[in-house]
């Protein structure tokens, strides 16, 4: 059962996923005791929608996730998979995630998924594979579709209306 730590210290009980209520650029608390037992392999898996991630065990840090020194523009980190490994000693630990957003995704809690990272991709890309097809298709018809107008363009030598339509599938694609 996950509990949202609140900056005063008390505790409210919250469904995973879940949407909560948290001004943008403050931080999200959540607090899980790890009470099954644990198998080796064993991963946790959270996806950071446009939000910095920090994941701690009994206040050891295990995974943070952020791209605030890296990213040229914008204000939040992308989205992401982020991956935690747990140990058999982990056990009655206390498993708590920080999330930090200036985006509409802060407080904003995604489906956790628990098994080894193989079995873990293997879902994600059962839920979200039709979207991934769907967008290399566009990705390469928009690119057939702006060679094609750019040999009409050097052909015909005027400019083929069609490449903007490609250039924008692409971006649609991306």
């Amino acid at each position: 059962e996950w509990e949202m730590v609140l900056e005063d210290g008390t505790r409210q009980s919250i469904e995973v996923p879940g949407e909560y209520e948290v001004p943008k650029g403050e931080e999200f608390v959540a607090e899980t005791l790890l009470s099954e037992e644990i198998a080796s392999d064993t991963w946790l898996c959270f996806h950071g929608r446009q939000q910095d991630m920090e994941i701690y065990i009994d206040d050891e840090l295990r995974e943070r996730y952020t791209t605030k020194d890296s990213r040229l523009f914008g204000k939040s980190s992308a989205s992401a998979l982020v991956f935690v490994e747990l140990h058999r000693e982990d056990v009655g630990k206390t498993l708590r995630l920080v999330t930090r957003s200036q985006s509409m995704f802060s407080g904003v809690m995604q489906e956790i998924h628990i098994g080894d990272r193989f079995s873990i991709w293997m879902q994600v890309c059962a839920e979200q594979g039709q979207k991934v097809l769907i967008a290399i298709i566009l990705a390469v018809l928009s690119l057939i579709t702006i060679v094609a107008s750019m040999i009409l363009r050097i052909g015909y030598r005027k400019q083929i209306v069609l490449e903007y339509l490609g250039w924008a599938i692409l971006f649609c694609a991306m």
